[in-house]
């Protein structure tokens, strides 16, 4: 489905304002952060589509993108040494790991295990099949099974990727899925070998993910090649089930026939919803009987298809064409008033120039009447649900496939809650409603049209950003989520779009930092303050993350450097100083505890550019706080004098001004110290002093530092 074109652009509404403290990166959750995504958990019926949003969670891996430079001030000149791009990781969440590994099932076991144990010989190999196989699953599992952190790598094919430029970090295992490219270059194929044959030195494994015929040899050099054919749909059924439901008894449902012959025409995704709707039929009646167990679940499972294809042919007159409109809101509103319900019901029914069947509010049945109409009830809370599970999808699926004209209307009634005093829990309610849609359609062409509507009211703004969130992280259904974002970035409109547009960012940036980053580089070169106190606020969220925060802090270093002076430049060194004053508990400044645990020095090298733009004079002030940290720290034992000393002389290397202005900071805090330390201090004064005379590495030397 092509994206509908609505005027979104006409829409206006007041932004949230946020508070007018300056940045602070305390290492914990903002306040007024965004609320968990309003999703439900769900399956979604496009084979390929392993990656889960449950329960406000994003499960799954994306790819980021971003380009470091390093301009070193030298006296008198700049000198780039380097300008390379280099792709970043994702990170698999831990729980969602665990999950693919309790319920992965392989078409041809001996062969997973074959592969596996040649993965932990080898540190390469290849996983080759068909979407809605479980390629993606088994690479999970596989590497899973050596126990190493999980970093996927989405590549796009509008990509100028390669895996040369891909970090690649100690004790990792990546996931580099290139089944959304074309056939495999030989060029791409050398990188990719080259790259693993890195990774295993490193103590690391890769695990490429292709189509079937997509490399001419099946593989990537001597890679392990791993097949994979869809496993039985009983089989991912049992699995997931004992998952959901462990003291289930499984056996009883593969002796009814309704149930295998379904299971039989099942791929992976689906014979796993039928495993998921069996746990939500046994949690609505914990008593049910087996029989009436799986017929509900079956049902369900059918998406009610025949039952509602008999109540829409029975409904065909002037009266019956209401009450459609009413099934379609209560399908949308499902558990909240039901009063409110009927009201919003008559007002979709305005925008679809259809008569409500009681004009007068008094003349008709009552409420609870009417609702049963549609096979719902009005609960003791006086909500409405249907009375059948998991109809309210069935429903709008109905409608989505069957009467598509519908779609415009309803979601046009949709952009309009915020002008509506509809009750605050509406836009939660609705955007769970969209998401479900979209993702079992694979359609999230209107998810941007209704970010943007929603964005610039403050009674709905906080359920868009975590709707857009949701699908910016996405790899493959975010692109135009992210690319809205982008435009959003470069030219926003207004102030509560551009605020808006950060906290999206915040929201999914923890999974894709690379192009959150990108993106709240251009939102922090707004002439706005309190734009830019967002861009703060989301940079704190991203470093409280040991994992991305070395990323976040070569992000910032480039901002730093920028020679147009843009809003990032202050920005940048705004954050940069926060972060480098951020501590831990006990008192240590946490770059330098990350520094001191990490295996190589390329951290220290990060780590001492970034100090480099504080030491400049005009910028000198917001080194105060920084040099503290790391003072403390090192006259309280807490701190490694190697590695200060290294990471200290490395900002101070090469630049005459940049040594005296580090030996003012430290002679400043030594200054106002009681006692204590001297030695020390001294001999740290004297590596910084010493740093001038270093002779300079290599352009090459540098990039590896990195």
């Amino acid at each position: 489905m092509s994206e509908p074109q609505y005027p979104w652009d006409e829409h206006r509404g007041p932004g949230a304002e946020p508070p007018a403290d300056g940045p602070g990166y305390g290492g914990g959750e903002p306040e007024g952060r965004v609320p968990e995504a309003p999703v439900r958990n769900s399956y979604t019926n496009q084979g390929d589509a392993e990656n889960i949003i449950q329960a406000g969670t994003v499960y799954g891996g994306v790819h980021s993108h971003h380009r470091y430079e390093d301009n070193r001030q030298t006296i008198g000149q700049q000198h780039n040494y380097f300008a390379v791009d280099l792709f970043e990781a994702g990170h698999f969440k831990s729980d969602y790991v665990e999950f693919v590994r309790e319920t992965f099932v392989s078409a041809v076991p001996e062969r997973h295990r074959r592969f596996v144990s040649d993965l932990k010989a080898t540190g390469s190999g290849a996983v080759v099949g068909e979407p809605g196989t479980g390629r993606r699953w088994a690479a999970i599992a596989a590497l899973a099974e050596l126990g190493l952190p999980i970093r996927p790598v989405q590549v796009e094919e509008d990509e100028a990727w390669s895996a040369a430029k891909l970090v690649c970090d100690s004790g990792q295992g990546y996931l580099i899925d290139l089944s959304g490219t074309g056939p495999l270059t030989e060029t791409r194929a050398q990188s990719l070998h080259s790259y693993a044959a890195k990774a295993r030195e490193r103590g690391s494994a890769v695990v490429i993910v292709m189509r079937d015929g997509q490399s001419p040899d099946g593989g990537i050099g001597g890679a392990r090649r791993l097949p994979v054919t869809a496993p039985r749909g009983r089989d991912v059924f049992l699995r997931h089930l004992h998952h959901l439901l462990p003291a289930a008894d499984a056996d009883a449902w593969l002796k009814d026939e309704r149930v295998t012959a379904a299971l039989d025409e099942a791929r992976p995704a689906s014979a796993a919803r039928m495993a998921r709707l069996a746990h939500e039929a046994f949690l609505a009646d914990p008593q049910v009987g087996q029989d009436d167990w799986i017929t509900l679940a079956l049902s369900a499972y059918g998406n009610w298809e025949e039952e509602l294809k008999k109540w829409f042919e029975r409904r065909q007159s002037e009266a019956g064409i209401y009450d459609r409109v009413l099934l379609a809101t209560v399908a949308m509103l499902e558990h909240e008033p039901a009063d409110q319900v009927l009201i919003a019901a008559a007002r979709l029914a305005g925008e679809l120039e259809v008569a409500p069947s009681d004009a007068t509010g008094i003349s008709g049945a009552g409420l609870e009447a009417t609702v049963r109409r549609v096979g719902a009830e009005v609960g003791p809370d006086r909500t409405v649900r249907f009375t059948d599970l998991a109809y309210s999808p069935a429903v709008l699926d109905y409608l989505w496939w069957q009467h598509p004209r519908v779609r415009k209307p309803l979601l046009d009634w949709s952009t309009r809650i915020p002008d509506g005093g509809h009750p605050p829990t509406w836009p939660a309610r609705i955007a769970e409603r969209w998401l479900g849609l979209a993702e079992r359609h694979d359609d999230f062409a209107w998810v941007t049209g209704l970010f943007i509507a929603w964005a610039r009211s403050a009674r709905t703004v906080d359920v868009a950003v975590a709707m857009a969130g949701n699908v910016a992280a996405r790899p493959r259904e975010g692109r135009a989520m992210r690319r809205t974002l982008y435009e959003i970035a470069k030219n926003p409109s207004d102030r509560a779009l551009a605020i808006a547009a950060v906290r999206v960012c915040s929201t999914y940036g923890t999974l894709d930092p690379g192009t959150a980053l990108t993106r709240l580089k251009w939102l922090a070169d707004l002439p706005d303050d309190k734009v830019r106190h967002e861009v703060h606020r989301t940079l704190s969220h991203f470093a409280a993350s040991p994992e991305i925060r070395p990323q976040v802090l070569r992000e910032l270093t480039e901002w730093a450097n920028d020679p147009r002076r843009r809003g990032r430049h202050q920005v940048a060194r705004e954050a940069i100083a926060a972060l480098l004053a951020t501590v831990d508990d006990t008192g240590l400044p946490v770059l330098l505890a990350d520094a001191m645990a990490a295996e190589q020095r390329p951290l220290n090298r990060a780590i001492a550019r970034a100090w480099h733009p504080l030491l400049e004079t005009e910028y000198q002030p917001l080194a105060g706080p920084p040099i503290t940290a790391w003072l403390n720290s090192l006259v309280k034992e807490r701190g490694d004098f190697a590695v200060i000393a290294d990471i200290l002389s490395g900002a101070a290397e090469d630049s005459i001004p940049r040594v005296a202005a580090a030996s003012k900071l430290i002679d400043h805090w030594h200054a106002e110290q009681d006692s204590g330390g001297t030695p020390m201090i001294l001999e740290l004064k004297n590596r910084v002093h010493d740093a001038v005379s270093l002779a300079p590495k290599t352009g090459e030397a540098r990039r590896e530092g990195l």
